[in-house]
């Protein structure tokens, strides 16, 4: 069974955010009402968090 993985590139590549970042994402993280992805400082580069 293959898994589609466009909707992940296309969150990369719109967000500017690093593979290792979202991976480390949980659902506690992401924001549906208002579309916004909270990544947290731990998996970031600059181990600041930020709003994407």
């Amino acid at each position: 069974m293959r898994i589609p993985q466009s909707p992940l590139w296309r969150f990369l590549i719109e967000s500017a955010c690093r593979y290792g970042e979202a991976r480390a994402l949980t659902w506690i993280d992401v924001e549906l009402a208002t579309r916004v992805v909270v990544l947290r400082a731990e998996p970031t580069k600059a181990r600041t968090a930020r709003r994407c």
